[in-house]
């Protein structure tokens, strides 16, 4: 069909989208929170590194990731990440101590679950 005619599409030079132009907001503060969360990441790795022997497989992903992270996330945000830990500290379900019942009960699951000998029981035999 030639241009021009109904149904034959927008005509030639038509503009594109005419919605209005958005800006992005300013969001230096949440880079910050997710740098300042990327390096807590890597220090937790680095702690769980200390358990994880470098020869399984589970190590080497661990020490791996670290080496990567290390590139990005190797800055101070000293109090940045103070404050994610407390913010991470709010968020959390407190805990409670236990009443006498649940007390009772914890400490029969765990006798059920441990082994005769261990927990400072007599041993067995």
């Amino acid at each position: 069909m030639p241009q021009g005619m109904p149904g034959a599409g927008p005509p030639q030079g038509a503009a594109g989208p005419t919605g209005p132009a958005t800006v992005a907001p300013n969001s230096s503060g949440l880079v910050q929170r997710g740098k300042a969360l990327g390096n807590l990441g890597r220090g937790f790795l680095v702690k769980a590194r200390q358990f994880l022997p470098p020869t399984t497989s589970e190590g080497q992903a661990v020490a791996k990731a670290i080496a990567t992270l290390g590139k990005t996330f190797s800055n101070d945000h000293g109090d940045i990440e103070r404050q994610e830990i407390k913010l991470a500290a709010q968020n959390m379900s407190p805990v409670q101590a236990p009443n006498p019942q649940q007390g009772e009960a914890w400490k029969q699951a765990v006798q059920s679950r441990v082994p005769p000998g261990i927990g400072g029981g007599a041993p067995p035999g």
